[in-house]
């Protein structure tokens, strides 16, 4: 876990295993804090993961795999008869 001083608070990466989240973890309650073990705005992720570089962290740290995209497969479709059918 990675904890950041942003803003006069401090915030605490959580990193699951899709996306990571930034909680709140003290601070004097300045500008955009949501309070404490509370989930911070995503629109503030990209400033806290730069601060958070900037402290020490290790970039890997916020960076995940992406998944491999199969290629869409084409299905044969049935040919369509000149005929209407009613049952």
């Amino acid at each position: 876990m990675v904890t950041v001083d942003f803003e006069g608070n401090n915030y605490l990466y959580s990193k699951g295993d899709t996306r990571g989240v930034w909680l709140g973890n003290g601070g004097a309650n300045q500008g955009r804090y949501p309070g404490l073990n509370i989930v911070a705005p995503t629109i503030m992720y990209p400033a806290m993961i730069l601060a958070a570089i900037e402290q020490g962290a290790d970039r890997a740290e916020f960076v995940f795999e992406k998944k491999e995209k199969r290629p869409s497969v084409r299905r044969a479709s049935k040919p369509k008869k000149n005929s209407i059918s009613i049952f």
